[in-house]
C-alpha cells in the first residue's frame, strides 16, 4: 500500500512538472532583452566571408502561452574587412529592424528553446578606397535561440537573398516583465 502511494506520488509530481515545463510564457507577459550579434555576410563569387557585429534591443509580448511576437532594433558596432580582386573590402552592417513570431517550450523552470519566423529590413555599407554602396533589404527571416534564466542564445538567418547572406550568432541578456 504504501508502495503505491509512493508511486502515484512520484507520477503525480512527474506529471505536474511536465505539464508546467511545457508553458514556456504566459499571455500578456512582456519581456525586453539586448544582444550581441557576431554576423557573418558572405557573397555569391567570394570565398572570403565578413563577420560584422550588430547590438540588437528586443521587445516582445506573449499573444497566448509559448507564443509571442517580438520586435527588434539593431545598429552596427562593428564592420569586418574581406578581400575581394586584391582589394580590401569593410562591410558593415548600418541597422536591422524586424518583426518575429516565436514559438517556446520550456525545458526547466525559467529556460526555454524557441523557434522564430519572421521578416527583417536591414541596410549594409560595403566601403573601399573612400567609395561607399549602401543597399538595404528585406525578406523573411528564420532561426532557433534559448533562453537559460536571463542569459539568450540564439541563431538566426536574417536576409538570404539571391546574391548574398547575412546570418548572426547571439548572445544576451533578457528580462521579463
Amino acid at each position: 500500500m504504501k508502495q503505491n502511494t509512493f508511486l502515484s506520488l512520484i507520477v503525480a509530481t512527474s506529471l505536474y512538472i511536465f505539464s508546467s515545463a511545457l508553458i514556456a510564457g504566459g499571455k500578456g507577459q512582456s519581456y525586453m532583452g539586448i544582444q550581441y550579434a557576431l554576423g557573418n555576410y558572405s557573397e555569391e563569387g567570394i570565398s572570403q566571408e565578413a563577420d560584422p557585429s550588430v547590438l540588437i534591443g528586443r521587445y516582445g509580448t506573449y499573444l497566448m502561452d509559448n507564443f509571442a511576437i517580438e520586435g527588434r532594433v539593431g545598429i552596427g558596432i562593428a564592420d569586418d574587412t574581406l578581400v575581394f580582386s586584391g582589394l580590401e573590402v569593410d562591410v558593415n552592417v548600418d541597422y536591422i529592424v524586424g518583426v518575429y513570431a516565436l514559438g517556446h517550450i520550456n525545458i526547466a523552470k525559467g529556460s526555454s528553446v524557441y523557434g522564430l519566423i519572421g521578416f527583417t529590413q536591414a541596410e549594409l555599407t560595403a566601403s573601399t578606397f573612400g567609395v561607399s554602396v549602401t543597399d538595404d533589404d528585406s525578406g523573411v527571416s528564420f532561426g532557433v535561440g534559448a533562453d537559460i534564466g536571463a542569459f539568450n542564445i540564439e541563431y538566426i538567418q536574417y536576409l538570404n537573398e539571391s546574391e548574398y547572406e547575412y546570418s548572426a550568432i547571439s548572445f544576451g541578456f533578457t528580462s521579463n516583465f
